[in-house]
């Protein structure tokens, strides 16, 4: 039922700083719209709970502070002032959306939350001056926003990757400006390709996706960066789940150069959970050529792809009543 709705209209709507507001767009183009600023996308569960609530606040506390260097903030102080922001505004953003279309069961959604600096133009618009009021809060200057979408059901068939593009420069915040940078990937990318791989040409190392984490199974093992990468909320899950099930874990990042030693390889993300990679597509670092790698089901895979999604709801905060 949600995906004919999906498919028929553009379901979504929007908030700022805990009132809602005109919103017809999709959310990459929702927060290309706005100042450059600090986000996170989460996905509800069973409609009213969120997944990970707590490390998608963390995000943009630490996020936050890691893009405003010039005004000395504190976690605590960000916290304080950001979580009870970001809930009115996310709150406001999903009863504007079932205000509009309901809600229809078994359905989810795909909350985007931007935190980022007052436009120019409503400074100029609130305040002859042209500078922003504070009014004493360490965020007085920013606005928070948040985009509702439906999300697509979860998928099991296994899917088309390919390598392209170079690691990100700051990947431990969660930046929006990474939203523009990737569109000139997305722009290269063939249409049956669900994700690219960012690679380290000088170590042939892979990091992660453009939006998703990456993993290989390599001799039994699951291999995937520690450094250098976003990690994101179900990669951590995707940990958790294999030391639960005593499946060997290797924080390292696959290597294009033990590509033939690989039993399997997958992503995890907010949208996906787990998905595994039924073919590989990359540039052959000694001959240029273009290689595809093929991929069997394995039973590993299939057990940690079984096991997040399991684990998903007991890891998931209610927020929306």
């Amino acid at each position: 039922m949600a995906v004919r709705r999906a498919e028929k209209t553009l379901s979504v709507a929007a908030a700022k700083n805990g009132c809602a507001i005109a919103c017809d767009s999709d959310a990459t183009s929702f927060l290309l719209a706005h100042p450059r600023g600090a986000y996170t996308a989460a996905r509800t569960v069973h409609q009213t709970k969120v997944f990970d609530y707590e490390a998608h606040i963390q995000r943009l506390v630490n996020s936050t502070i890691a893009m405003q260097t010039e005004k000395e903030l504190t976690p605590n102080a960000v916290e304080r002032e950001l979580r009870p922001r970001t809930e009115a505004t996310m709150a406001a953003a999903m009863q504007s959306f079932k205000g509009q279309f309901g809600a229809e069961p078994g359905e989810e959604y795909k909350i985007n939350v931007l935190v980022c600096s007052i436009d120019k133009a409503d400074v100029q618009g609130s305040n002859s001056s042209g500078k922003s009021k504070s009014n004493g809060q360490v965020l007085g200057d920013t606005d928070v926003y948040c985009h509702v979408g439906l999300l697509p059901p979860l998928r099991s068939e296994m899917v088309k990757l390919e390598v392209m593009g170079l690691p990100r420069h700051n990947a431990t915040a969660k930046d929006s400006a990474w939203i523009r940078e990737r569109k000139t990937i997305y722009d290269r990318m063939a249409s049956d390709v669900e994700e690219v791989i960012l690679m380290d040409p000088a170590t042939h190392q892979l990091l992660e996706g453009s939006q998703t984490n990456f993993y290989a199974i390599q001799d039994g093992a699951v291999y995937t960066a520690e450094d250098g990468i976003l990690k994101g909320t179900v990669r951590s899950l995707v940990l958790e789940v294999c030391a639960e099930n005593h499946i060997p874990v290797k924080l390292l990042p696959p290597s294009l150069d033990d590509m033939e030693r690989w039993q399997a390889c997958f992503i995890s993300s907010t949208s996906r959970l787990v998905l595994g990679a039924r073919s590989l597509e990359y540039e052959n670092p000694e001959t240029k050529t273009l290689t595809t790698r093929a991929f069997m089901p394995h039973p590993l895979l299939d057990q940690i792809t079984t096991a997040v999604r399991s684990s998903v709801i007991q890891k998931s905060t209610e927020v929306f009543v």
